[in-house]
């Protein structure tokens, strides 16, 4: 031996999904604001290119893998004392639902691309936190939001307030440590709780017969939801299709929606009613009515019944 030490080079497994789907690296040729204006809600449309050999078909839907933001993924991981180039593995007895067990993990993938940051805390983090907590008035506090979760019938009046805030988004795991600075956590007590980040899946408003078998739209509302004495609540998928720009890239797969076609005969009428499914997919059937009469198919009739919100009585 020559006195020099041995290195082991782990290279960690970097993963799209916390739910083991196979996913493919797509990219966003295009993007644009549907809705001018200054309201609240804002609908984005992508124009999306696929991988090669990815093809769809009107009415499919794309599944997403969105990512949580970088700078609530910097500020979770210093809570954690974790840092973010670091490597980690769980182990094989441990309890985890968010990660594999018995690999290899960068902690900036993990907390980016595995866990959800963003959604409604749960019992068992709220009871990590109560045993974490050292000051008693933080504990009372906890266990009053521990309470309303627990209990989503509701137990007392008194507790309004603070469910309105809870069933707004107002909380998860951020502001809980953000609030309750007694409780300390590592990495490995919070993956013990923590929730599986899962893909979002949105209807295809486009057709390949007319965008190209490669090129997929995608349609996504942005509404903020008030939060009484907190900021507003964005949901996590439709924030991240909104800040993706012209160039950037995402992981996403095909969810074939079978049963949700044209029907086969052209030649009867039909009706379109996005109330509840939402304009996106009619708007792809529609793309692919108009590719149909290109051809030389004889349609029939198509009424289009499309339900929108509004502010009056």
């Amino acid at each position: 031996a020559d006195g020099t030490a041995s290195r082991v080079m782990l290279a960690p497994a970097i993963l799209t999904n916390a739910v083991g789907v196979r996913t493919a690296e797509a990219r966003v040729l295009a993007s644009q604001d549907l809705q001018p204006g200054d309201g609240p809600k804002r609908t984005r449309q992508l124009d999306i290119s696929l991988p090669p050999g990815v093809t769809y078909r009107a009415g499919d839907h794309l599944g997403v893998c969105p990512k949580n933001d970088e700078e609530r993924v910097e500020r979770l991981a210093g809570y954690l004392g974790a840092a973010l180039d670091g490597l980690l593995m769980a182990p094989k007895t441990m309890t985890v639902r968010a990660v594999p067990k018995g690999v290899v993990l960068q902690v900036r993938n993990v907390l980016t691309s595995l866990v959800d940051i963003s959604g409604r805390p749960s019992v068992p983090l709220l009871d990590l936190l109560l045993a974490k907590a050292v000051n008693p008035a933080e504990r009372a506090r906890l266990t009053e939001i521990r309470n309303v979760l627990a209990h989503p019938g509701g137990l007392a009046k008194s507790d309004g307030p603070l469910r309105a805030a809870i069933e707004a988004g107002g909380y998860d795991v951020l502001r809980l440590l953000d609030e309750f600075p007694s409780c300390s956590l590592n990495i490995f007590e919070f993956l013990r709780v923590a929730q599986p980040l899962r893909p979002r899946y949105y209807s295809a408003s486009s057709s390949p017969r007319v965008h190209g078998e490669g090129v997929v739209q995608v349609t996504a509302g942005l509404e903020p939801t008030p939060v009484p004495g907190g900021h507003p609540f964005r949901g996590l998928g439709s924030s991240y299709l909104h800040a993706l720009r012209p160039g950037d890239r995402l992981n996403v797969f095909l969810d074939s929606a079978d049963g949700f076609r044209l029907q086969q005969d052209v030649t009867r009428p039909m009706i379109f009613v996005s109330a509840g499914t939402g304009l996106a997919p009619m708007r792809g059937f529609c793309w692919e009515r108009l590719a149909m009469q290109r051809s030389g198919a004889m349609l029939a009739e198509a009424a289009l019944f499309n339900g929108i919100h509004s502010a009056s009585p």
